[in-house]
């Protein structure tokens, strides 16, 4: 970024230490729900690998298809339920950046 030749080294220093004050604020607001994302994506590979478990047993048991397609409408649904609570992070995500943008 090129100085500004009426900017003083001053306001150039303060300037840079808000713009970086603003940067760390956003990533500590971030880090909460990036955080809660995480989880819930390691959720849908736990729920996901129980359905796999639960499906073979079924299967080795000789269930009805109506077992085994509620096993997997079951699985689908909290799936969904974690894909869409995910989706609400990441757009509190991207509000924050937007405000951190503002900011700076």
């Amino acid at each position: 970024m090129m100085m500004h030749p009426k900017e003083s080294k001053g306001n150039k220093a303060a300037r840079k230490t808000k713009n970086v004050l603003q940067y760390a604020i956003g990533s500590f607001k971030k880090s909460d729900p990036m955080a809660k994302m995480k989880y819930k994506e390691h959720l849908i590979a736990k729920r996901k690998k129980e359905f796999g478990v639960t499906y073979i047993n079924l299967v080795r048991l000789d269930a009805t298809q109506e077992q085994l397609q509620f096993a997997v409408y079951s699985c689908n649904k909290d799936v969904d339920i974690l894909l869409r609570e995910i989706e609400e992070l990441k757009a509190k995500i991207d509000m924050v950046n937007c405000e951190t943008k503002a900011n700076i």
